[in-house]
């Protein structure tokens, strides 16, 4: 008997693409299986370029759908550990942050950090640490488009801007600045898109990712 399986990893891509939720794969893969196919075909590549981690997980746990899972595996999965403390209130209470690695270790925040410390110089906050993680993550991830593409970058520079309103994260603005030896900007900016969209950091966040670019 012949079965229909359809690969939905591209509706994946064109989210990521867009920087937004939608389309989303969890509920392409439930019209696939609505409009008759027998299964859905996801692959989880190692850079996590269209299907990511919270894909999978909601799609497989799915009662509805029938999942043909293809995964990449190799020695250079990795993972990291960090560990925060709190101590206290929301308000007047205080905590840690220490990090596998040792980069930082006990390093203070509180809500005051987060909120009403002008000069940033009390301690860090989750908010100020996923633009960092950001930032670092998609300058990384544009060295690699670049080498791929036979351009060697002198210096990516980027700012990430978080904006947290009422309690959730509603966008990053990435604004980079790069000294990349005979490229063009228009390629430039495509290789940048590229980066933002399958950056790791930018596959898990929930929230609108604006990139703006130069060549300096």
């Amino acid at each position: 008997m012949k079965r229909l399986g359809v690969n939905i990893d591209h509706i994946a891509t064109v989210r990521n693409a867009r920087g937004e939720n939608h389309p989303d794969p969890y509920y392409a893969a439930l019209q696939v299986v609505k409009m008759g196919a027998d299964s859905v075909t996801i692959h989880l590549r190692e850079d996590r370029r269209h299907i990511n981690d919270l894909d999978a997980k909601k799609i497989c746990k799915s009662k509805k759908v029938l999942v043909n899972l293809e995964i990449s595996m190799n020695d250079k999965i990795v993972n990291r550990k960090v560990i925060a403390i709190w101590n206290g209130g929301g308000a007047d209470g205080t905590g840690v942050l220490t990090a596998q690695s040792g980069a930082f270790d006990n390093m203070p925040y509180s809500f005051k950090t987060r909120f009403e410390n002008d000069n940033g110089k009390l301690g860090t906050n989750p908010e100020e640490l996923i633009a960092a993680a950001h930032a670092g993550c998609f300058n990384m991830k544009l060295s690699f488009v670049l080498n791929e593409a036979d351009f060697n970058p002198e210096e990516l520079k980027t700012e990430a801007i978080l904006t947290f309103i009422d309690g959730k994260i509603l966008s990053i603005e990435l604004n980079l600045k790069a000294k990349v030896p005979g490229i063009t900007k228009k390629k430039f900016d495509e290789l940048a898109e590229d980066a933002k969209a399958n950056c790791p950091i930018s596959g898990v966040l929930n929230c609108e990712i604006n990139l703006n670019s130069s060549l300096i």
